[in-house]
């Protein structure tokens, strides 16, 4: 059972949204203490509820004369796909250093998170969204270090891992079995969900959710070449990755790399596809991460990629959705008329590219899309590549 805290934080008031709304704007709250479980029996589903696990879960910027505490959001399922299970890692900006925290620059991490709608998170009735009617859970970004982090200098909390945990423990006890499981992250979030996947797999595999109703889905991320965790940031642990010794000690001394990590859950976990989204331009994380041409870039993803399809060899559970656009993060900041067209004559749009993921047997046969072959010109008038890879292409996943 999950360890129940005695919240002594004030609340904040919800910050901002974006995007478009599916469920009613009026969030619900609940905080839980000695007296309050935050039971999901309780919540209504006809609108989202922020969860305070309180504890030793916090944002990165919190003081005893400033608290500022972390929340989880929680969409409840409906009717048959109640039991049916989506957990969302948010992205958003990172911070190694206390002064990158403390910076007030654009790329600052925020400092409360806020609350997902629209896209995957659209839950009007008449929506397109495959996963309209299942149970959400949103494991909100305000930690600045990937999700990892349980650390703290000069005042600066990175906490990602305890709020993680919070929010696994809180899943274990209101969805105990689910029938089928998504595990998504965006940019950052997928970042964290390279190191927790293979433990949140472990545990749904072991109280018999079925292999071919786990996916895991990798939004806005390839582990091409982003910078390592921070040390400063303790985010190294065998119990919260499902880590074996050996592989804890070689993350204690710098020898365990986010692709390395991604490349072992994968292995731990051929029997699960494993699906990346990806813009052949996402200008936002170019911009971001990569001081290279748009083609250089797009390579680098395509690199990644490569290894990971050669690697699983005849076992293959690496699936690509790679279509042309500048965009970032397909589920979670789109419009709903992007996820729900068609990329191309011949392609499946992403709603039924993931429609196909999430209702599958274990005789499915799941086919990785990309755009063919576009040509475009830069601003300088030079001819930039965003063809496809053949191998990235034709890659399968059966199961």
């Amino acid at each position: 059972m999950i360890t129940r805290f005695l919240v002594f934080v004030s609340l904040l008031s919800i910050p901002t949204t974006i995007g478009m709304l599916g469920r009613s704007d009026k969030d619900d709250k609940c905080i839980i203490s000695e007296a309050e479980d935050c039971s999901i029996s309780t919540f209504r589903n006809d609108r989202f509820t922020l969860v305070y696990p309180g504890g030793e879960a916090r944002c990165f910027e919190s003081t005893p004369e400033n608290p500022n505490p972390y929340f989880f959001q929680v969409g409840p399922g409906r009717g048959d796909d109640a039991n049916k299970l989506h957990i969302f890692f948010q992205g958003g900006s990172s911070c190694p250093t206390t002064e990158a925290c403390l910076d007030d620059s654009d790329n600052q991490p925020r400092r409360s998170p806020y609350v997902n709608r629209g896209g995957i998170f659209d839950f009007e009735p008449d929506s397109k969204n495959p996963l309209r009617d299942w149970t959400q859970v949103s494991i909100l970004y305000c930690s600045g270090d990937t999700h990892l982090g349980d650390g703290v200098l000069d005042g600066v909390y990175w906490k990602g891992r305890n709020n993680v945990r919070a929010v696994r423990d809180w899943i274990v006890d209101n969805i105990p079995r689910p029938d089928r499981v998504v595990l998504n992250g965006c940019s950052s979030g997928a970042l964290g969900l390279f190191y927790y996947a293979r433990s949140f797999l472990q545990y749904f595999k072991s109280v018999g959710t079925p292999s071919h109703g786990l996916t895991v889905v990798l939004d806005a991320m390839t582990g091409r070449s982003e910078v390592e965790p921070s040390l400063l940031w303790n985010h190294c642990s065998r119990e919260d990755y499902g880590w074996t010794e050996e592989q804890y000690q070689r993350c204690l001394i710098g020898n365990f790399t986010r692709t390395q990590v991604m490349e072992a859950t994968q292995a731990a976990h051929r029997d699960v596809p494993f699906v990346f989204f990806l813009y052949k331009n996402d200008a936002f994380l170019n911009q971001q991460t990569c001081e290279c041409s748009q083609a250089e870039f797009y390579g680098q993803h395509k690199k990644a990629l490569r290894r990971y399809t050669e690697l699983a060899g005849s076992q293959n559970n690496i699936v690509s959705y790679i279509i042309n656009g500048n965009f970032h993060c397909l589920f979670e900041f789109l419009p709903d008329r992007f996820f729900f067209t068609r990329s191309a004559v011949g392609e499946p749009s992403a709603t039924e590219f993931v429609e196909m993921l999430v209702t599958r047997d274990g005789n499915a046969t799941i086919r990785s899309s990309c755009v063919p072959r576009l040509n475009m010109l830069s601003a300088r008038n030079r001819s930039i590549d965003f063809g496809c890879d053949d191998l990235l292409k034709n890659a399968v996943f059966h199961g």
